[in-house]
């Protein structure tokens, strides 16, 4: 006879209805999920808890001045403790500038600093050209930033496995035309039109049908259960210019399928690559997002909040200071933000749910880079090896490539 001890006891779950033997409690998710697949109305209640909006620093006068200044998207993607990790394009944040100052607004309205350094913003993307937008590797940056708010991180699907005629969802921070201080996030349905091997310059390789804008690069792209399988980059093609596939293009957006920046992640070491949130979708997220949507979904004046980000932090500092000379220096605090008061949890840690073993694994990882394919030989996809691609790029120094 096998005797267990309580503890290893407890740790076995049987379920006899489904024949299942679920053996360490820690390969749970810890929170309540929600049936797959979502509705759509749910799928967008997730992304406005998840997609934030980045731009750099204005400075006052900058808006009189009319000084070129282009926003992007992005999405929450990994957290460590109180540092929080969000993927946007290089080209959104373009050529590193020294002590340069950028912004992330999450969805309960604030700002975020990050100073441009090179363990805050990566650029995965080398030889970046802001005039033409060209680029050698992949059009995508991470983003580092600092925060005591209990912020949700996507949920991460298994991008490998997209396929043609597949339901995607972006979500994104689109720029009006007439570059209007109220700024509304859109959320966008469509199907896979392409899934390819990514192109030397960008590594894009999906392209799907979703209406998109300028503004909306860096844009996660969510399949059924609003879970996170790719980056937007660029909008439909314009005349002979166009991105991944000449006539597919004319009619379909593109962007850079999940697995590839998993495993660049990966590759790279980098200090996020293995704490993604596998888990399914919480069931609680869905709820908060419907009940917060307003807040998340809405900014009445994105200059204000982006001039003079600098000071952002000594405003905060002087307040902490004043409450505690005034507490007695007993660490009196500024009431915390909505997120902070939440209370959900958030924070999944990566044993928590296991990755898919398609993306858990450091083989087959290609950079698309022209240096690295000097030494890969031409081989047909199926093989799983690189396969270059010779595509046109939009000549535009606007993001989103329009």
């Amino acid at each position: 006879m096998i005797m267990l001890s309580r503890s290893v006891f407890n740790r076995l779950v049987i379920d006899l209805g489904k024949l299942s033997l679920a053996v360490l409690v820690v390969s749970q998710c810890p929170a309540p999920t929600i049936a797959a697949p979502l509705s759509t109305q749910d799928i967008d209640a997730v992304a406005s808890q998840t997609t934030v909006l980045i731009a750099r620093n204005l400075k006052k006068g900058d808006v009189e001045a009319r000084k070129e200044w282009n926003p992007g998207s992005g999405v929450l993607i990994a957290r460590q403790g109180n540092t929080y990790y969000a993927v946007t394009n290089t080209h959104v944040v373009k050529l590193p500038i020294q002590n340069g100052l950028w912004g992330i607004r999450t969805w309960d309205g604030e700002v975020h600093k990050v100073t441009d350094a090179s363990d805050t913003i990566i650029r995965f993307a080398d030889n970046y050209n802001p005039i033409t937008n060209t680029m050698d590797g992949y059009d995508l940056a991470v983003l580092k930033f600092q925060s005591e708010n209990d912020y949700p991180v996507a949920s991460m699907g298994n991008p490998a496995n997209l396929t043609t005629g597949e339901s995607v969802f972006i979500s994104g921070w689109p720029r009006p035309a007439d570059d209007a201080p109220q700024r509304k996030r859109v959320f966008r349905t469509g199907t896979i039109a392409k899934v390819d091997m990514p192109v030397p310059q960008g590594g894009y390789n999906i392209l799907y049908s979703n209406d998109t804008f300028p503004g909306m690069s860096g844009s996660p792209v969510f399949n059924n259960e609003a879970r996170l399988v790719g980056f937007h980059a660029a909008g439909r093609a314009k005349g002979t210019v166009f991105c991944v596939d000449p006539e597919l293009s004319k009619n379909n957006s593109c962007g850079i399928q999940g697995n590839h920046f998993i495993r660049e992640a990966q590759r790279k070491r980098l200090p996020f690559y293995n704490s993604f949130n596998h888990c399914p979708v919480d069931e609680r997220l869905v709820a908060w997002g419907q009940k917060n949507k307003n807040t998340a979904d809405f900014i009445f004046d994105i200059y204000g909040l982006f001039t003079e980000l600098e000071k952002i932090k000594l405003r905060i500092d002087s307040l902490e200071s004043r409450l505690d000379r005034l507490s007695g220096g007993f660490g009196m605090k500024p009431k915390p933000a909505l997120s902070q008061k939440q209370g959900q949890g958030w924070d999944y840690s990566s044993k928590s749910c296991p990755p898919p073993p398609e993306i858990s694994g450091l083989d087959a990882v290609h950079n698309p880079s022209p240096a690295n394919h000097e030494q890969i030989p031409n081989q047909s996809p199926s093989s799983g090896t690189f396969v270059p691609a010779t595509p046109v790029y939009i000549d535009e120094p606007e993001d989103d490539f329009f």
